[in-house]
């Protein structure tokens, strides 16, 4: 995670990692649907794999939208904040209308994935 899209960039395009992406093509095969998708979470949440899968398939079927982008087509954390989904429940048993996931109010609250 990152906590801007600028220092994103910076790694992605400004870093050592700009030189093994450019021999990618040696390793791998073309990619011809998306395979990398960009999203902002509160600060302070851990994404997990599943969520990556889930993110990355909204934008395959459906587009980029605030909650799934890339770097030619994204959006900010204030954007996205109104489409981050409430907190799923705990298995403890504690009502949905309870747990609410914390919702970043401005870009200094979220950082980038």
């Amino acid at each position: 995670m990152w906590e801007s899209q600028e220092a994103l960039w910076d790694f992605a395009y400004r870093s050592g990692h700009l030189e093994v992406m450019r021999r990618r093509r040696e390793w791998f095969e073309r990619h011809v649907e998306a395979h990398m998708v960009l999203w902002w979470v509160p600060a302070g949440h851990l994404p997990t794999v599943g969520e990556a899968l889930e993110r990355l398939t909204e934008l395959r079927d459906h587009g980029p939208s605030p909650r799934a982008f890339t770097f030619a087509t994204s959006y900010t954390a204030t954007e996205a904040a109104r489409h981050l989904p409430l907190a799923q429940p705990e298995q403890a048993g504690v009502p949905a209308q309870a747990v609410r996931s914390p919702r970043p109010e401005s870009a200094d609250d979220a950082a980038a994935v």
